[in-house]
């Protein structure tokens, strides 16, 4: 239920982004005017971009987590110099930010395909997050000497990307895409009008 319901909307918005992109005049106007309506209230937290802004805060930060404890592992297994740690935390965390930042830009301009971005990115922190919780768990049972991991911290990790989820799953998240693509819909709309009055004649 939860899984089909969200990949029936963003089937829906991947399917009215197509339109948008072929539709002309008249046809470019209804479109407008359906996603107006759907939309309903004009102002709101999907006006904001409020829940996406929400779903990608809990993504970064369920990701930046374990990675402390992710880079000692690698740096260990390598026998690199440990105070180099704290520079790959760092930048992986830099990185991912950057990534989600464009995401979210791309979003607000109506293109789902970065929806789909978000959603990979919502996937691949979730399994991360699973798996930090995991290893969390067997160095408590096994007393083993795992001195990176803590659980409260991947208990945190796994509510902060559930959290995500959650929003991408709500109707507000839902709406904020209609409404990206509504702007979308306008923004053609206008280029179109001041295309048309360009060449009018003097």
């Amino acid at each position: 239920m939860w899984i089909s319901t969200l990949k029936a909307r963003l089937a829906y918005c991947s399917q009215t982004e197509s339109k948008i992109k072929h539709a002309k005049g008249k046809q470019l106007q209804l479109i407008k005017e359906k996603l107006s309506d759907e939309m309903g209230l004009p102002v709101g937290f999907h006006t904001m971009g409020l829940p996406l802004a929400l779903s990608m805060l809990g993504i970064i930060l369920s990701f930046s987590i374990p990675q402390f404890a992710i880079w000692s592992a690698i740096f260990s297994w390598f026998q690199l110099p440990e105070h180099a740690v704290l520079v790959a935390v760092f930048a992986t965390a830099l990185v991912f930010a950057g990534i989600n930042a464009v995401i979210v830009f791309m979003v607000g301009k109506g293109f789902m395909a970065a929806i789909r971005a978000h959603l990979v990115l919502a996937i691949a922190t979730l399994i991360i997050a699973c798996i930090y919780f995991l290893t969390a768990l067997l160095s408590y049972s096994d007393d083993a000497s795992w001195s990176d991991v803590n659980l409260p911290s991947s208990i945190v990790s796994l509510i902060l990307i559930m959290a995500s989820f959650f929003i991408i799953h709500s109707r507000v998240f839902y709406l904020m895409l209609v409404y990206s693509l509504h702007n979308r819909a306008f923004r053609k709309v206008m280029s179109e009008s001041v295309a048309k009055t360009k060449t009018f004649p003097k």
